[in-house]
């Protein structure tokens, strides 16, 4: 599908929400994630595309993708994206992917974010805004480096989120999955939402179904690219 870009948003230093309209933006599920093409001159090896979870929520007028962009180490896609003026064209792929809620609220959900992975849940819990007395009961476990990095508080606030941050810069403890456990035992039969840099999501899977939990309770979704 074409999009056309509407503007960028600071969230932090490094850190930009990217929205878009779409002339016939389609019916996705929260949580899902698009390809986005966006040619530019001098492509590096990576190329001229990427894989993003939407930030944005289906009850939202735009679409949208939060990414990290470091001045000195972005790659020539990243730095064609940060160049991007409104009214800009470039097409992205529907959404697809199955890291989205349950359709019904059986069970309690733990998410689990480090860093950028903070997108999907963002786009799950601006979804529920729809629900407005929603059932779901979900707590979030939130690694990032300080409180500066901490996303969408007030998103996961307005919809009865329990938000559990993990600041890297004030020593507390790591985010693994023996403390995931520890934070949730004392949930019924939980559902865990891994998201973050690759590395993180594949520890905390591994580590999560070392310890007790199902497969088929743990789901994830990783982001290539962030250490």
């Amino acid at each position: 599908m074409q999009v056309v870009f509407d503007h960028a948003q600071n969230l932090t230093s490094t850190i930009k929400t990217f929205w878009f309209h779409a002339s016939n933006k389609p019916p996705f599920l929260a949580g899902q994630f698009v390809e986005v093409f966006l040619p530019h001159a001098q492509p590096d090896k990576r190329g001229q595309k990427r894989w993003f979870t939407l930030s944005s929520a289906p009850n939202e007028a735009m679409l949208s993708i939060t990414t990290r962009i470091l001045a000195t180490e972005a790659s020539s896609f990243k730095r064609a994206l940060n160049r991007l003026k409104k009214g800009d064209q470039f097409f992205m792929s529907y959404p697809m992917g199955d890291f989205v809620l349950p359709k019904k609220a059986t069970r309690p959900i733990v998410f689990v974010a480090g860093g950028i992975g903070i997108t999907p849940f963002r786009s799950m819990a601006a979804s529920l805004a729809t629900l407005p007395h929603h059932s779901y009961d979900i707590t979030l476990l939130y690694a990032a480096k300080d409180d500066s990095e901490l996303l969408y508080l007030d998103i996961f606030k307005n919809q009865n989120v329990t938000v559990l941050p993990f600041l890297a810069a004030k020593g507390q403890q790591k985010l693994t999955a023996q403390n995931v456990l520890d934070k949730s035992r004392h949930l019924t039969d939980p559902m865990y939402y891994v998201a973050g840099p690759d590395p993180m999501v594949q520890v905390l899977t591994k580590g999560l179904k070392s310890l007790g939990i199902a497969r088929q309770s743990v789901r994830s979704d990783y982001f290539v690219g962030y250490a």
